[in-house]
């Protein structure tokens, strides 16, 4: 109950706050001013970061030098999904868009969810060289989809499983 009331309120904080920097953000506009301190972006860049924040309950106080910071980090996030997703070949292919983690550096995302697990290289010292009909044999593809063994995409916190 407490939990959804906290819920309600804060979503309504959220609203009053983004109705009063649209009204800044409006008068600026119409009295043509300029104001140093926040970073550079175009509007769109702006809106999206503003949904973000909405979306994810962030709480950077607008024009905090956190909130250039995460501006820019989220400015470059974006930028890195649209190369990505331009290199898609295919409709299988990963598709890349925003998402809770976009306000985060990829070094600062490795330091909080990917945990104390370190990648280890992985050996070749078996010796062992396939033949080329066992070559032959493996797929072009191979997805587990609609086989029954995989579930949703959840979110597994930083416990560095992955």
């Amino acid at each position: 109950m407490w939990n959804s009331w906290i819920r309600k309120s804060m979503a309504l904080q959220v609203k009053a706050l983004q109705g009063e920097v649209e009204d800044f953000e409006g008068r600026a506009r119409r009295n043509n001013l300029r104001f140093t301190g926040f970073p550079e972006g175009s509007e769109q860049d702006f809106e999206n970061f503003k949904s973000f924040i909405v979306k994810y309950n962030r709480t950077y106080e607008i024009g905090s030098s956190e909130y250039n910071k995460r501006f820019s980090i989220f400015k470059e996030s974006v930028e890195r999904q649209k190369k990505l997703n331009s290199k898609r070949q295919h409709p299988d292919d990963a598709k890349y868009g925003v998402n809770a983690f976009s306000d985060l550096t990829p070094d600062e995302f490795a330091e909080h969810y990917l945990g104390i697990y370190q990648r280890v290289p992985a050996s070749t010292s078996s010796g062992y060289v396939p033949s080329s009909k066992e070559v032959d044999k493996i797929p072009s593809k191979f997805s587990l989809e609609g086989k029954g063994v995989l579930t949703s995409v959840r979110d597994q916190g930083a416990c560095g499983g992955c």
